[in-house]
């Protein structure tokens, strides 16, 4: 299945996919410095990662 990154934001954060949750989401991601929202094994299920980790571990974050 492919989400996309708009749709894992939503996700992440339990709300309901809209324009105005991707904005007002899309901004607290931002605001949080340094991380990025990705995902291990399955597309629904995404996470915060550092971008540290995720340079240091990219076989294992999508």
């Amino acid at each position: 299945m492919e989400i996309t990154r708009e749709q894992a934001i939503c996700i992440l954060f339990c709300e309901e996919y809209s324009e105005r949750n991707i904005a007002k989401l899309s901004r607290r991601l931002k605001d949080l410095e340094n991380m990025d929202i990705v995902y291990e094994n399955n597309p629904e299920m995404p996470v915060l990662v550092s971008i540290k980790m995720i340079n240091k571990k990219p076989w294992q974050y999508q």
